[in-house]
């Protein structure tokens, strides 16, 4: 993709990793926090932060639906 960053395309995927989890999951048995770890991320304020800016909802609010 022309115009972005490497970084900023791996960022891309590991949000659109961690929405697939978080849709897939079992709000009973899987955690936000596991989730995003196993999509890549390490600093949960900035997953979360992130995931709301591209997805408009909190990955607890997708976790949950």
């Amino acid at each position: 993709m022309r115009g972005t960053t490497p970084t900023a395309l791996l960022r891309e995927a590991q949000l659109r990793h961690a929405h697939t989890l978080l849709e897939a999951a079992d709000p009973l048995r899987e955690t936000v926090t596991g989730i995003a770890q196993r999509a890549g991320f390490t600093h949960l304020g900035r997953f979360s932060t992130e995931y709301r800016r591209r997805f408009a909802e909190s990955p607890g609010d997708t976790l949950r639906r």
